[in-house]
């Protein structure tokens, strides 16, 4: 993780919005694991609205070999993770593994999770 020099303005606005969070709601089914999750989309949806008006905004991208999370403030702060890619050569698979990588990625960055019961993965890594 890099970050800004300082990062006193972002921590400050940042504990506002952890304050009004609320865990995210589980809108989508993995029918091969049996579980379910928030998507990309409900996961903006619910972060944005509070976000944007603490003077946050996200950036996400990559190199081809990382995805960067980028949560910068309006004060200049900000605060970067990166996360290496697989090595995928087929574009639909890499397309799945880079929105599954956004989601975890931007949930991290502002301390957001899902409603219900965390199992740390155990359940989805065997699947039934």
């Amino acid at each position: 993780m890099r970050t800004s020099a300082d990062l006193k303005n972002l921590a400050i606005a940042l504990a506002e919005v952890q304050g009004r969070m609320k865990p995210l709601k589980r809108n989508a089914d993995n029918p091969f694991f049996k579980s379910n999750y928030t998507d990309l989309a409900a996961m903006t949806e619910a972060l944005y609205p509070l976000l944007a008006p603490a003077g946050f905004s996200v950036i996400q991208g990559g190199d081809g070999a990382n995805l960067s999370t980028l949560l910068l403030h309006s004060s200049g702060e900000w605060i970067e993770s990166s996360l290496p890619m697989p090595n995928e050569p087929n574009p639909q698979k890499l397309g799945s593994v880079i929105t599954y990588f956004r989601r975890y990625a931007l949930a991290a960055i502002v301390g957001a999770a899902s409603e219900g019961e965390d199992d740390d993965g155990n359940a989805a890594s065997h699947p039934a």
